[in-house]
């Protein structure tokens, strides 16, 4: 058997993603110990590590960075060079 949110629960789910997000921006942003990192941040990365990997990293860097701009693009994995090497993440 598998569960699986309902498009109710995964809106829910989303909503509080951002909400904590925003929070944490806002206590980032309240405490300025430390200059503001600033423009874009392009990411190129397998669908698995989007969904495994990336969700808490990148939770915790917008906290910190809120001025920071991510561009995430999923791909197979081995397309990273090619990405990088053309200067696309």
């Amino acid at each position: 058997r598998t569960v699986k949110l309902t498009i109710a629960g995964e809106q829910l789910k989303q909503f509080a993603q951002q909400t904590l997000l925003q929070y944490k921006q806002l206590q980032n942003s309240l405490n300025h110990q430390s200059p503001s990192l600033t423009g874009e941040l392009r990411l190129f990365c397998s669908v698995t590590a989007a969904y495994s990997h990336l969700p808490q990293v990148l939770d915790k860097f917008r906290a910190e960075h809120p001025l920071v701009e991510i561009k995430l693009t999923t791909g197979d994995a081995a397309d990273a060079v090619d990405k990088i090497q053309s200067d696309t993440a």
